[in-house]
């Protein structure tokens, strides 16, 4: 029987879920599916489905994103669980069942000259959009790691081995850790620090300011900050407010503890400052702080966070002891455009994008 190709439809959702937890090996409810597919402000799950026999074997899906373009706002696609069967896996080739979805998605995308479609694929996925789909290599997420015990920096040498070499290499990583006051005496107040469960309308031009520098980029919006972080159904976020002294929340900041085969993780997901609030620094730090404390408390060996752009963010974290570390096979950024509104130069350049760990889904 010929493999049919149609967009997604709400009866297909059990069938939907069932797939993407054997593809990924998660254990995902309907509630998740919901969330996602139906429950985005910026509008519901854009998906084309492959089915054979009565069976679903295949999907390529894109979430609706509100981006800053410019100096305005359209809505671009962000392409997630993009998936095969794995009985139905007959390479990755032009004409090949993930080819044929991808084809009709753009399809779409052309007739309503999408401006940007954009993804953080894993390598395969990357070498096969990048050659057959002409997706476009925009760079690779800065990685910052901060090691909270001497195993987890040990972790962070080539290979993860003590070597003679290497322990002048050890004592950097892990020192790094514990000399933030001669590196830089970090002024916090804790009681201008809140833990949170939800992002106020205040974020809204928050974020719009703390935006402005960059051409591309997710509108930071309550709304969406909320659907994204507070309103997740599987993964747990904790969300940081600093007050200034009128108790006026000034900026943000996202984290999630990480059960990984490393261990146990701390990540700084996002965060939102007010650029034009003098004592931003201090405040963005005071969140950083309150972070790590948590995290120490849940057993984290080490924090690790990822961004594209944002050389501001990098300096202060740096400052408080995290350390740059090689990112060439963890999270890369590409796109595609069908309109004039992006020229290919404005979409490749890395520095026009910002971006942070909290822009992919997976986490």
């Amino acid at each position: 029987m010929a493999i049919e190709l149609r967009p997604y439809r709400p009866e297909d959702a059990a069938a939907l879920l069932d797939l993407r937890n054997r593809v990924f090996e998660t254990d995902h409810g309907v509630p998740y599916l919901e969330w996602k597919a139906a429950s985005n402000p910026a509008g519901p799950m854009h998906s084309w489905l492959a089915w054979e026999n009565g069976a679903l074997i295949g999907q390529y899906a894109a979430l609706p994103m509100h981006l800053k373009i410019g100096n305005g706002y359209q809505t671009g696609y962000q392409v997630v669980d993009s998936m095969v069967a794995p009985e139905a896996r007959a390479g990755l080739s032009k004409g090949r069942l993930f080819g044929r979805l991808a084809i009709a998605s753009f399809q779409d995308y052309q007739r309503i000259h999408l401006p940007v479609a954009y993804g953080f694929p894993n390598h395969l996925a990357r070498a096969y959009g990048r050659e057959i789909l002409h997706y476009e290599d925009i760079g690779a997420l800065t990685k910052l790691v901060k090691p909270l015990q001497l195993a987890s920096a040990a972790g962070e040498l080539p290979g993860g081995k003590m070597t003679r070499v290497s322990l002048s290499l050890l004592f950097e990583v892990y020192s790094a850790s514990l000399r933030v006051k001669n590196r830089w005496k970090v002024r916090t107040q804790k009681d201008s620090v809140f833990r949170t469960s939800r992002f106020p309308a205040e974020t809204d031009a928050v974020a719009a300011e703390y935006l402005s520098r960059y051409p591309l980029a997710v509108a930071r919006t309550s709304a969406y900050l909320n659907w994204r972080y507070s309103n997740h159904p599987v993964f747990r976020y904790q969300i940081y407010e600093a007050r200034d002294e009128r108790a006026k929340p000034r900026c943000w900041l996202v984290g999630r503890t990480l059960r990984t085969d490393r261990g146990t993780e701390g990540c700084l997901m996002d965060w939102i400052a007010d650029p034009s609030d003098g004592d931003v620094a201090r405040r963005l730090a005071s969140l950083v702080v309150a972070a790590e404390e948590d995290f120490r408390a849940d057993g984290a060996a080490r924090i690790v966070t990822y961004y594209l752009g944002d050389p501001w963010m990098s300096n202060l974290l740096q400052r408080l002891g995290y350390l740059v570390r090689s990112n060439a096979k963890e999270i890369f950024l590409v796109g595609r455009t069908w309109s004039d509104s992006v020229s290919l130069s404005m979409l490749k350049n890395p520095v026009n994008w910002y971006a942070t760990i909290g822009d992919c889904d997976g986490w």
